[in-house]
């Protein structure tokens, strides 16, 4: 992808020396090879005590409230750009992750690094270790071929069974979505292309009354869309693919 070694997150972040592990190492065929789980022992970060001075806390709360809800968007921020990076393989499997550098390059604390860094964590796409750091996690084929069978069962189950007749106002939008893609083929923009993507799938999930599906099929698929920025995706591939998609967005017009 262009630009890559010149994104902030990426420059912050250690790339593997040596040649590429076997664990995510392009083949003929353009398939992963041999993919493993990355062995490492996990640690959460402690959680901070309780404040004890509960009646000091009490006659500050509008200010704390104001900053913790800024943290927290901040926090989200760092989550969403982070994660992103990661799926789209600007930074690489088995990076190194430091929070200082990570900050530095987000210009922003270590805090919310840090509680981003939790969730990826929660997500498996990191790895936290007491010997080796914060890395990227490798990619686990039984979860890549897991989330292909979650993803296609739940996102079919919510269009056929929820009962619910779709608005043509968001039908348009999600049409926007498809549209985007079809044009992003092209470009070499893989990033630009997975965005524009997500967008068709939630505006869908959405949709139908059920949000929350999307975010579930999201939790459990990053390692499937790893992959799919790791050996590429052929312009062919990606037209059969939108393709599908408008057949789903025009089956749901038509009732």
């Amino acid at each position: 992808m262009k630009g890559c070694a010149s994104h902030p997150i990426a420059a912050a972040c250690q790339r593997p020396r040596g040649p590429r592990p076997r664990s995510w190492r392009r083949s003929k065929g353009s398939t992963i090879h041999e993919i493993r789980r990355f062995p490492a022992n996990r640690f959460l970060t402690p959680k901070t005590p309780e404040c004890q001075y509960t009646d000091m806390l009490k006659l500050n709360a509008p200010i704390l409230t104001e900053q913790n809800e800024r943290r927290n968007t901040i926090s989200a921020k760092a989550y969403k750009e982070l994660r992103e990076a990661i799926i789209t393989a600007r930074v690489l499997p088995g990076a190194s992750l430091a929070e200082t550098d990570v900050a530095q390059a987000m210009g922003i604390s270590r805090t919310p690094v840090r509680e981003a860094f939790t969730r990826l964590f929660d997500e498996g796409l990191i790895e936290i270790s007491q010997q080796t750091g914060t890395r990227v996690s490798l990619i686990d084929m039984t979860r890549v071929r897991e989330a292909v069978f979650i993803r296609s069962t739940l996102e079919s189950a919510v269009i056929a069974n929820s009962g619910v007749h779709p608005d043509p106002g968001t039908l348009d939008e999600i049409e926007l979505s498809l549209r985007a893609q079809e044009r992003l083929v092209d470009r070499d923009d893989m990033g630009a292309l997975h965005r524009a993507d997500m967008a068709f799938h939630s505006g869908l999930t959405a949709a139908f009354a059920h949000p929350r599906a999307w975010a579930a099929c999201q939790h459990i698929s990053a390692d499937m869309m790893r992959v799919q920025f790791l050996i590429g995706m052929k312009p062919d591939h990606i037209r059969s693919i939108i393709a599908e998609h408008r057949a789903i967005l025009d089956e749901v017009r038509a009732g």
